[in-house]
């Protein structure tokens, strides 16, 4: 029950709340009706939690892209919009839109992404990891400098979570198949 109580949680913290803020923002863009097409975000995590839930084969990598990460993408974006960053005000609905659509269908892939658990510090076994953190930190920084926002650097940092997941997971099955 615990499981579930969880994933129910979940999906408002990480599926409805950012999804009614993308609706907003949606609206704010002149979308109109569209704007209600934000609520997919919702029903893509709410499909991605209980697909996870009965998934027994996640534990050293996710399936598609977590719904705390696509979360922290909408927040990011929103707080960058309210934050008047220029690029940001110019933004079409049709664009977020396409954008909601994208991460839905993320969400609930199967594309292999690496967790963040580490099951030892070992270097080989855990090369995509450090890859991810050290570029990750380098992205905040640079972000912080040219933009003066920290927020902007999670689209990217995400945009390179899923390049260097797909890079490792081929690296893993050349290393497999080499041996």
């Amino acid at each position: 029950m615990g499981k579930q109580l969880d994933s129910l949680a979940d999906a408002v913290t990480f599926g409805i709340a950012p999804a009614l803020l993308t609706v907003q923002m949606l609206d704010e863009q002149g979308a109109g009706s569209l704007a209600f097409g934000g609520l997919i975000l919702a029903m893509a995590s709410i499909y991605r939690l209980a697909k996870f839930n009965v998934a027994e084969d996640q534990s050293d990598q996710f399936k598609g892209l977590p719904t705390p990460a696509n979360a922290l993408f909408w927040i990011s974006i929103a707080v960058m919009y309210d934050s008047g960053i220029s690029w940001m005000s110019d933004l079409s609905p049709f664009i977020t839109l396409s954008v909601v659509v994208l991460m839905s269908l993320w969400m609930i892939s199967n594309i292999p992404l690496l967790a963040l658990k580490f099951k030892s510090l070992d270097f080989s076994e855990n090369l995509g990891r450090y890859v991810l953190l050290i570029t990750a930190v380098v992205v905040i920084i640079l972000m912080k400098i040219l933009q003066d926002s920290y927020f902007a650097a999670v689209p990217i940092i995400l945009l390179l979570y899923l390049l260097i997941s797909l890079w490792d997971e081929r690296r893993k099955k050349n290393h497999e198949v080499s041996r």
